[in-house]
């Protein structure tokens, strides 16, 4: 609509100028929007890969919203995004090129089966669903979904209206059992690891280091990307009270009862290096090194697929469930602060005592087959 501009009082006449239908919008040209200016001088020409880079990634690290881990499960996404749909610029991003994007994952070949799992498929369209929010316009409605700024980065529609981002359409999610490892695959997997080369820390053997992880993984619980950056100032008393910069979501601390066998694993490659577990070389670095030493082992091959540090935690965790699942929730990191049930009734002791409890691997010769502890779960 027309309407006169505040002039110079006395000085300029009232002169016309063009706005567009929301009074807050970007100024039209001749009944055309004109792009308005966004951070870091990002237009709709960007490709979404570009605007992750660029902007995505280094502000949710900044903020310190997203761990390594995540950052690398983004990465992969942009990489796959770019693969399979050209990656275009985001003015030319629909629900089309969204439909590409899914489709090539799901003929994606996985590690496990012939192609990817639905819920590794889903979880890849995701990240990129979060990354094309991100370049959207800011929504008052979904908070956690606020964008770039009012406009967003998809250019405007033959009506002139801003566009959304577009909603990739999702897969059902599949709920699987459990697989963790039972006592006798992590002996195995410990016997293989004589023979690793790495990690080259002064003054502790590979083989120790890896025997002391999986030792430590499976009688406390905390996730591999949280062990790795665990230090020795963490310990109070019987409690490893990890801070929520290391933490999955990173919203609250985590507390976790160390046994007399967790100690021993960490007493056992102690270093002048503050940190628990040293490790000197990249997260995928380990990945690696990890699967080359389970592939060795005497783990039947059908249940070496996928098989990590992981499902040492899942062997913890699932015998702490059978026996008291308030403990089991403690030791997997999920009770909150304010967890008035843990914080006033359970008491220290009865931590104590089923932690002390935990069945240990058999290191000390072949594992008997027959020994039913030994093939739990």
């Amino acid at each position: 609509m027309l309407i006169n501009a505040d002039p110079h009082p006395l000085t300029q006449p009232p002169a016309l100028r063009l706005f567009c239908p929301d009074d807050d919008g970007p100024i039209a040209d001749r009944g055309r929007r004109v792009e308005p200016e966004h951070p870091q001088g990002l237009t709709p020409e960007v490709t979404l890969s570009e605007f992750y880079h660029q902007y995505a990634e280094p502000l949710r690290l900044a903020d310190q919203q997203w761990a390594g881990g995540t950052v690398e499960q983004y990465r992969l996404t942009m990489q796959y995004w770019s693969q399979y749909t050209g990656d275009p610029p985001l003015a030319g991003v629909d629900e089309a090129v969204c439909q590409r994007f899914k489709l090539g994952l799901m003929q994606r070949a996985g590690l496990i089966d012939e192609k990817l799992s639905a819920n590794s498929v889903l979880k890849y369209l995701r990240h990129a669903q979060c990354v094309l929010d991100m370049a959207g316009p800011k929504s008052r409605i979904h908070g956690r979904k606020a964008g770039l700024d009012k406009w967003g980065l998809f250019g405007f529609d033959a009506d002139g209206d801003r566009r959304e981002p577009p909603e990739i359409a999702r897969l059902r999610s599949i709920e699987r059992t459990p697989t963790p490892f039972s006592l006798m695959e992590m002996a195995q997997w410990i016997e293989a690891c004589k023979s690793a080369q790495t990690p080259a820390i002064p003054g502790v053997e590979p083989a120790d280091f890896w025997r002391a992880l999986i030792l430590f993984s499976y009688n406390v619980g905390t996730r591999k990307s949280t062990t790795l950056q665990l230090t020795r100032d963490m310990i109070e008393g019987e409690w490893l009270v990890v801070p929520p910069e290391i933490m999955k979501g990173r919203r609250r601390e985590g507390r976790f009862w160390l046994n007399d066998h967790a100690r021993s694993a960490i007493d056992s490659i102690r270093t002048a290096d503050r940190r628990l577990f040293a490790w000197p070389y990249t997260p995928g670095a380990f990945t690696t090194a990890a699967r080359r030493l389970i592939a060795r082992s005497e783990i039947k091959p059908a249940r070496r697929l996928g098989a990590g540090l992981h499902r040492c935690r899942k062997a913890l965790l699932s015998w702490l469930a059978a026996r008291n699942g308030d403990v089991a929730r403690l030791q997997a990191g999920h009770a909150s602060g304010g967890d008035v049930l843990l914080k006033h009734y359970v008491h220290p002791r009865i931590v104590r005592r089923l932690m002390a409890r935990v069945p240990q691997p058999k290191l000390d010769g072949p594992p008997e087959t027959d020994d039913p502890q030994q093939m739990l779960f």
